[in-house]
């Protein structure tokens, strides 16, 4: 009877071993990272030229999915998946023998791209956005023609094993204040169950406009963001993103820059599929702090950067004469 309950342990342990996809990276490393932020996007849907968080193109996964902790250099930054073709292959990155985190390729011309995530089963997996939404598949399933493996040269950052740059200091403290404004005129807010979906809603006209405390976790239901009202009357009701265009054009840095806040308050801000205002954080920093942002633009007459790394990535920092870009 001991032996059988040594013995039972151990089974059960074989098995989900077996059931483990084989040859995956070693967890804590960038490109574990990567394949990891790519699995939790599994089951969003898919939308052409959109880079999420709650929808996606092949592309913009897969940008998405370096840029969130700073990679996006060693992919060549946003692509279409023909350009990250040429890209790698530019550089002689083209491989046999894939590794997880490297791109794959699919089409001749090339018109599809994902994340290789290793093996099960002995069959190759990647990680894509099809058009049935972002699923985990075998390489040789999909209905256009493998063609290439993709290998991204971690270099220094799988050394060190860091997702963020050793270069600039990123950690800041959590927001003390994450608003949305419900402007004047009518809005629909919902109730949402335990999975997402709508039990309940309601129409609300407001004659002048209101400030809300929200969750600074945007979900997406429906295809759309989210965001949870968390102050006031409408605690607990959620709100749909608004809609806000920018003013100006982008321009996108040729490589990372550097920008150093100063101590005091900072706002940053948060654009669902890099067009709708979904949140605004201010947040307070006590010390001198250095972010990388890779794109500047225009919002409401402000100048915002983009912060390309850390735990901020993805979200727009507005300018102010206490932030500055230094070499």
């Amino acid at each position: 009877m001991r032996a059988l309950r040594i013995a039972l342990p151990v089974f059960v342990a074989a098995l989900l071993l077996a059931a483990w996809p084989a040859g995956n990276v070693s967890a804590n490393t960038p490109a574990q990272a990567v394949v990891d932020f790519a699995r939790s996007q599994i089951g969003k849907p898919y939308r052409y030229g959109t880079n999420g968080l709650s929808t996606y193109d092949c592309s913009g996964l897969v940008w998405r999915s370096f840029r969130v902790h700073g990679l996006q250099d060693l992919i060549g930054g946003a692509r279409s998946s023909a350009g990250y073709f040429n890209w790698f292959r530019e550089r002689g990155q083209l491989t046999s023998s894939p590794r997880p985190g490297d791109l794959v390729v699919w089409g001749n011309p090339v018109s599809h791209v994902g994340i290789y995530s290793g093996t099960s089963g002995g069959h190759p997996m990647a990680i894509s956005a099809l058009t049935s939404g972002v699923r985990e598949h075998r390489v040789h399933a999909v209905t256009t023609p493998f063609r290439a493996y993709l290998r991204v040269a971690w270099g220094s950052a799988e050394a060190t094993g860091s997702t963020t740059p050793a270069t600039a200091s990123t950690t800041l403290p959590a927001p003390f204040a994450t608003t949305m404004n419900l402007r004047r005129g009518s809005h629909t807010l919902y109730r949402l169950d335990g999975s997402g979906q709508i039990v309940q809603q309601r129409t609300i006209n407001r004659s002048s406009a209101l400030k809300v405390n929200v969750d600074r976790r945007i979900q997406s239901h429906a295809g759309r963001p989210h965001a949870r009202i968390t102050s006031g009357t409408w605690a607990d009701w959620w709100r749909r993103v608004p809609d806000a265009a920018p003013s100006c054009c982008r321009h996108r840095f040729a490589t990372t820059r550097t920008l150093r806040l100063e101590a005091g308050t900072h706002l940053f801000k948060t654009f669902h599929a890099d067009r709708n205002v979904v949140i605004r954080e201010h947040i307070r920093v006590g010390q001198a702090t250095h972010l990388r942002v890779d794109v500047r633009a225009t919002f409401n007459g402000k100048r915002h950067f983009l912060v390309a790394g850390g735990p901020m990535a993805g979200k727009w920092v507005a300018k102010t004469t206490r932030s500055r870009l230094v070499p």
